[in-house]
């Protein structure tokens, strides 16, 4: 395969193509480094309303769908999608159409409408996701735990805002947040499949031909100083109780994230993981246990969550912090390299894949790191051993760093969890 290519416009956009002649599509996606984090509390959940709104017409697309069929009419799909640090916009299209769907992006990007009835329509709608986010024992546990890792911060806020905000948030205040941070220098593209890079770059040029060089907002770096266990237990009369435990982890670009990213498989990944063995094969416990690690720009999360039998929590809770707190004593060399095989394997399947690989380069690109080679997934795999995973172990895992939610039907014996 060849090595991707990269080019900086005079707009400062950033444009990462990777050549798959044999492959049939291409997969368009462009980042915008700008999310939920970027926040203040009054407008919290202007990332994800605008995101939204880029869907409901342009000029010459004047409802959405002239946006999406045309898309869909090839086979495709279109979608996008609002994190904490970046907002993504994609195609997945047959080859023939990628000059039209760099079009479509680059006009929802720099020629959207805003109509007031259309905003206020979606305003409905987000309200309506955040309410029905209110009823899922399960979705509210996992946005709990956010809250209580990050108190305070951005990050600890519900990426789709809250039912206060969105109420109040203008047309004004929508028009002036894309002009501020839809520029130029916050924009990367990214494509994969059968195209020609400089046919890709004079086609962004032609297209960002009015868009703006402003530097767009900032953000606050966060630097976690948890010094003790936090503990919410929340009732709720469920069939089922469901926790969510986290600590914090590592940025992106750490030197200890891939460390950790095979730690978490061990613990939690599938049915063989040690966490899955021990607390539903073994005793029966729980439904379902996993785990997944976070990485942004500045800081991370290691987190795991299960349904559990609501009459056996302090039992489940007891297990997996025993787990938890004694892998860095008895990880083995068997465990660490079945978990690298695991990771790079997926990789190595996702990188026949055009909608991996350009999700692969954009994340490179907008997490402020020079552009991934192919193989660096490998390589870094390669340089993590057995010591290297227990020091993570001991350093991340620690009792005061962890962060736990609990809902679910309340009964005595939990309020033990309160002093953990």
């Amino acid at each position: 395969m060849e090595q991707p290519k990269i080019t900086k416009t005079d707009k400062g956009i950033k444009i990462i193509t990777q050549s798959l002649p044999h492959c049939r599509s291409v997969s368009v996606m462009v980042g915008v480094g700008v999310g939920s984090r970027h926040e203040t509390d009054k407008y919290a959940g202007i990332s994800h309303f605008l995101e939204h709104m880029l869907f409901k017409g342009t000029g010459k697309r004047p409802n959405h769908r002239l946006i999406t069929q045309p898309v869909e009419n090839t086979g495709g799909s279109i979608n996008a999608s609002t994190g904490y640090d970046s907002t993504i916009y994609w195609c997945r299209v047959p080859q023939e159409f990628l000059s039209e769907s760099l079009d479509l992006i680059f006009d929802m990007l720099n020629n959207s409408v805003l109509r007031e009835a259309d905003i206020d329509k979606e305003r409905g709608v987000i309200i309506e996701e955040l309410r029905a986010l209110m009823d899922d024992p399960e979705s509210l546990t996992d946005l709990k735990l956010e809250e209580l890792m990050w108190y305070g911060t951005p990050l600890g806020r519900d990426i789709a805002g809250n039912q206060n905000s969105i109420s109040n948030i203008t047309k004004k205040d929508l028009i002036k947040y894309l002009n501020r941070n839809y520029v130029g220098t916050n924009i990367v593209v990214s494509i994969a499949g059968c195209l020609d890079h400089e046919y890709v770059v004079n086609q962004v040029n032609t297209l960002s031909g009015e868009m703006s060089v402003a530097l767009p907002d900032d953000y606050v770096d966060i630097s976690p100083k948890q010094t003790y266990p936090r503990v919410s237990i929340r009732n709720c009369d469920t069939e089922q109780s469901h926790i969510a435990l986290g600590y914090p982890g590592t940025s992106w670009s750490d030197k200890d994230r891939y460390a950790l990213d095979i730690l978490s498989i061990i613990l939690s990944e599938g049915m063989s993981s040690r966490l899955f063995t021990e607390v539903r094969e073994k005793r029966g416990l729980a439904y379902d246990i996993s785990g997944i690690t976070n990485h942004l720009r500045d800081v991370g999360s290691f987190t795991i969550s299960s349904g559990i039998d609501k009459t056996k929590i302090v039992s489940a809770v007891s297990l997996i912090l025993n787990n938890l707190e004694k892998c860095h004593i008895d990880i083995d060399s068997e465990e660490v390299n079945n978990a690298k095989n695991l990771i790079t394997g997926k990789h190595n399947l996702g990188m026949d894949d055009p909608q991996y690989i350009s999700l692969w380069n954009l994340n490179g690109i907008l997490n402020n790191e020079s552009l991934y080679s192919q193989n660096r997934l490998e390589d870094e795999m390669r340089r993590v051993n057995v010591e290297q995973i227990r020091e993570c172990a001991s350093k991340y895992l620690k009792r005061e760093k962890l962060n736990l939610v609990i809902t679910g039907p309340h009964n005595e014996e939990m309020d033990i969890l309160s002093g953990l």
